[in-house]
């Protein structure tokens, strides 16, 4: 009986061993792939965070351009006023003249 267990023990160790040996190995190879998948990730993560941006810069060139335009059109309205201004106040220096 003692012989039967001892052999059972030796074959079942021998197994235990080499399945420890197994895990190892994989471990090993397992953390240069963890370690590029992480970088990976980080690359997709600021590829997507750069197409944001990229977005982000498209809007605040179309705002810019709508407030330039707003810009030359108050400009031309504020000039536009001026003159009225000036018309207005030499028609009623006119019809104070005639009168």
């Amino acid at each position: 009986m003692q012989a039967f267990s001892d052999e059972f023990v030796n074959k079942f160790c021998r197994k235990l061993v080499l399945t420890k040996k197994q895990i190892d190995d994989f471990t090993q190879k397992q953390e240069p792939v963890i370690s590029e998948l992480a970088e990976e990730n980080r690359k997709l993560c600021d590829k997507d965070c750069q197409t944001e941006l990229s977005d982000i810069e498209a809007v605040i060139k179309m705002y810019q351009s709508r407030l330039i335009i707003l810009k030359r059109e108050m400009n031309s309205l504020t000039e536009r006023s001026k003159l009225l201004k000036e018309r207005a106040f030499k028609l009623k220096q006119r019809r104070c003249d005639k009168t």
